[in-house]
């Protein structure tokens, strides 16, 4: 009967240490999760930097035809 003479008290600690060990991750997640938490630092923070926009391609043919000629009319000026 050595075995069995512990058996209360490890079986106590057994499940605190499974209380323990499933209660952080979701007291973590539900902490976490709440926006007051993270919005300050997310609103600090600039994720992603655009370029400023430039010049749009040309559509179409007639576009095309009217930036050669002004270019060719900027480059013989030169």
């Amino acid at each position: 009967m050595r075995g069995m003479r512990g058996f209360g008290a490890s079986s106590r600690l057994e499940w605190f240490k499974f209380a323990l060990y499933l209660g952080v991750p979701v007291g973590v997640v539900y902490f976490f999760s709440r926006p007051s938490i993270y919005m300050p630092y997310l609103e600090r923070k600039q994720f992603v930097v655009y370029p400023p926009e430039g010049e749009r391609p040309p559509e179409n043919l007639e576009e095309i035809k009217k930036r050669a000629d002004a270019q060719m009319n900027v480059n013989d000026k030169h």
